[in-house]
């Protein structure tokens, strides 16, 4: 590896270019190019969101090269991995770092090199409790595998180090950096609401993300209807989409509970929409460290999820958040209504700027360079510069953050239905 604290090489292979492997890519590659490094990013282009084009068309400073490959096994599988080999042999990185499992398996297929091998599978996938014994065991034996091959696998949240432990990764190989993100601010929630089409008189409870299984959209729909018999003033926004949107949609349309009450947004920038929430819902049945509640925390928006959604960092923050089980519904309601009991007075809660992008970036180098990460070390702590209070904030995020698109000009009506480290 290259001396001093820049001027490395490093190569990002990542099939799974969208939603929170997507966006981790762009943010970490970009860090680290403007503190000096010369990045390539090898992407997946049957899987690109139109977030992650946008970002990668935007962003210079990073040697874009496209890879056809999908997430299933194929015979493009092959020649994904010739261009991998001949990209090591030819730019010659000091690290290969594969995202999510498929960018993974490709960054391992790389000859032995003077180059580290780093791998960051985001939420490793047989953490899936739907997972049968069988799959469950052949993914973690050829993730063991794999590892003979790897240097360093990162962990974005303890659950996901204990899960990498637990299956047989070799504990000095593991090291936990969570995402970060660059800092948020709070926009207008009246002038969000009005966007949105939700009531400006009553609490609204939200959910942000992809509607796919792993979020458990089904779980979601049975809170908010437990929900809305028990308080008939609470009003429901779900923001995003993914293949499970129409099931969603029909399912809300035919419960007489929810008439009215819930709003199907569609994809929009997320911390934007939860200026207009009084409490997020995120029922996962697995995750690594979701973006978005790092960015609820960072909003000092009240939060209720799963014990499996990543929250164990969040916990000894000074940020509000209830957890309840897996599939609960009864758990997640209830927690959700003691939250909206107390509206309209101040929701418990603070914002939680602990998590950064400029720490996970360094966190991150750190961890190439075989340096130990003890993220209780003062010298490895410092909380996050926050966003300038005290004016209106239209922008929720760095305006220069390529993968988020911010609404521009009149407010948009919707039909009605490095050193800012982490410290601990």
């Amino acid at each position: 590896m290259r001396e001093g604290s820049v001027d490395m090489r490093i190569l990002h292979v990542a099939e799974a270019t969208f939603a929170g492997v997507g966006r981790h890519v762009i943010d970490l590659s970009r860090a680290q190019s403007e503190a000096g490094h010369e990045v390539v990013v090898l992407y997946g282009t049957r899987r690109e969101s139109d977030r992650f084009r946008r970002a990668r068309e935007r962003n210079h400073l990073v040697h874009w090269r496209s890879l056809d490959v999908g997430r299933a096994p194929d015979r493009s599988d092959l020649k994904a991995v010739q261009t991998v080999r001949a990209l090591a042999r030819g730019f010659r990185p000091d690290v290969i770092h594969g995202h999510s499992a498929k960018g993974g398996m490709l960054a391992r297929s790389a000859p032995r090199g003077p180059w580290v091998v780093a791998y960051t599978p985001h939420a490793v996938y047989s953490m899936n409790p739907e997972l049968g014994k069988r799959a469950r065991g052949g993914v973690d034996l050829v993730e063991r595998g794999l590892s003979a091959r790897t240097d360093i696998v990162i962990a974005v949240s303890p659950e996901e180090e204990t899960h990498l432990r637990l299956m047989g990764i070799e504990q000095t190989k593991i090291v936990m950096i969570p995402n970060g993100i660059p800092p948020l601010a709070r926009a207008d929630p009246q002038l969000v609401r009005r966007a949105l089409g939700l009531p400006l008189d009553r609490p609204v409870i939200g959910f942000v993300g992809r509607i796919d299984d792993q979020k458990a959209p089904h779980t979601l729909l049975d809170v908010f209807k437990r929900i809305a018999v028990a308080r008939a003033e609470v009003d429901f926004v779900v923001v995003g989409d993914g293949k499970l949107r129409e099931a969603l949609q029909e399912r809300a349309g035919i419960s007489p509970s929810l008439a009215g009450r819930i709003h199907l947004v569609g994809e929009q920038p997320g911390p934007w929409a939860m200026s207009g929430m009084d409490v997020l819902l995120l029922p996962s049945r697995y995750e690594g460290m979701p973006y978005v509640l790092i960015e609820a925390a960072h909003l000092g928006l009240p939060m209720v999820v799963t014990r499996a959604a990543g929250s164990n960092l969040l916990q000894d923050g000074p940020s509000s958040i209830q957890l309840a089980d897996v599939g609960d519904v009864r758990g997640l309601a209830d927690a959700c209504v003691e939250l909206v009991d107390l509206w309209p007075d101040r929701l418990p809660g603070q914002p939680d700027r602990r998590f950064t992008l400029d720490g996970m970036a360094e966190l991150t180098e750190l961890a190439y360079r075989g340096e130990p990460i003890d993220l209780r070390r003062p010298d490895q702590t410092a909380e996050a510069v926050p966003a300038v209070a005290g004016e209106p904030v239209a922008e929720l995020i760095d305006p220069s953050d390529d993968d988020v698109d911010m609404p521009t000009g009149p407010v948009p009506t919707l039909p009605q239905s490095m050193h800012h480290r982490i410290s601990f």
